[in-house]
C-alpha cells in the first residue's frame, strides 16, 4: 500500500550513506486527536524520542492550520526531531 512504499522510501532516503547504529520502528499512528494518539502510543510503548516530517502546505495553508509539530514538540514531554521534506 501507499503507507507501506512511503515509510520504506523515508528511511532509504534517511540512510542511504549507511545503516543507522540504533533501532527504531516507523510507525503510523490514526486518530481523531494526532496530539493526544502520540502521548498515549509515547506513555504505553515507553518510547524515547518522536521523530516526525514536517511537510509544507503553503503558506496560506499553513496560516489557517495549526502546525502540529510544534503542538506535538509542545505538548509531548519527549525530545523531538523534525525533518522539513524538501
Amino acid at each position: 500500500d501507499d503507507i507501506t512504499k512511503e515509510k520504506a522510501e523515508i528511511v532509504n532516503e534517511l540512510f542511504e550513506k549507511e545503516d543507522p547504529q540504533f533501532a527504531f520502528e516507523v510507525k503510523t499512528l490514526s486518530g481523531k486527536n494526532v496530539v493526544n494518539s502520540l502521548q498515549d502510543y509515547c506513555t504505553f510503548e515507553k518510547i524515547d524520542l518522536v521523530a516526525m516530517i514536517y511537510r509544507s502546505e503553503g503558506i496560506f495553508a499553513n496560516f489557517l492550520h495549526s502546525n502540529k509539530s510544534i503542538q506535538i514538540a509542545q505538548q509531548v514531554h519527549l525530545p523531538v526531531i523534525v525533518f522539513k521534506e524538501d
